[in-house]
């Protein structure tokens, strides 16, 4: 009887020495993994963080107010409001008195754009001539003088400011400068990608799964493709001269 007991309690102690091996041991690995996860996750942060600003390049935000009226015409309407001139002027024909003034005037540059209109006609620069209101010759030379507003308006690439761009536009050339600035940052964007797709080439454990991994891979490989041919782009329009 005794001998039995004591072949009882050997075999539950080995048992029990066993199996708390065996938790200590998925426990440590349990540790270790969550480890790696904590370090792949900082390592992911830290690439992120690499990301090229958009000023950093730029010297602005996309953000940027489209002006500041601060620039002196030399009249009594602003920039922004003889960007609407501008756009009167932009038909040889005139534009139909029931024509609609966009509403782009409103909530881009916070104009009024009916009672601008009888601003230009009570001074002269606008006239209405067979149901369409035409450009008188005062203000066909207004208009052609600040006829650059129109391009920086349209180019909503870069984060143009009517006041302070239209004295540097000097013909297109201000544009040629900004797509170089957009060449270095789109060639900052690729590098940072590429550190991104190394993170995800050498961390499998990042992902739930190795098609989720392949999947991230191309997509950032497919990002690096659309922001080669953007610059390829850019390059084009450099080479080019900017047009309307």
């Amino acid at each position: 009887m005794f001998t039995i007991i004591l072949i009882v309690v050997i075999l539950f102690l080995f048992f029990y020495i066993l199996g708390s091996k065996t938790t200590s041991s998925n426990k440590n690995n349990s540790i270790s993994r969550f480890e790696n996860d904590d370090d792949n996750d900082s390592e992911y942060f830290e690439i992120m963080n690499l990301r090229p600003k958009f000023k950093d390049y730029y010297g602005r935000n996309m953000d940027y107010p489209k002006y500041n009226d601060k620039y002196d015409t030399g009249t009594e309407f602003k920039l922004r409001q003889l960007l609407l001139l501008v756009w009167f002027s932009r038909t040889k024909k005139g534009r139909l008195v029931t024509a609609s003034i966009p509403q782009y005037f409103y909530y881009d540059y916070n104009i009024n754009g009916n009672k601008l209109l009888q601003h230009f006609i009570a001074r002269g620069w606008i006239i209405e001539d067979d149901e369409r209101y035409i450009l008188s010759r005062e203000g066909k030379n207004v208009a052609e003088q600040y006829a650059a507003l129109w391009k920086l308006h349209r180019n909503n690439q870069f984060p143009f400011c009517l006041d302070k761009d239209y004295p540097n536009w000097n013909e297109g050339e201000l544009l040629k400068e900004y797509y170089q600035k957009e060449i270095n940052y789109l060639k900052a964007e690729i590098n940072y990608t590429k550190k991104i797709i190394a993170f995800y080439r050498r961390t499998p454990s990042f992902f739930t799964s190795k098609e989720e991994q392949q999947h991230e891979i191309q997509a950032e490989k497919a990002s690096i493709e659309r922001l080669t041919h953007q610059i390829k782009k850019d390059l084009d329009k450099i080479s080019l001269e900017v047009q309307d």
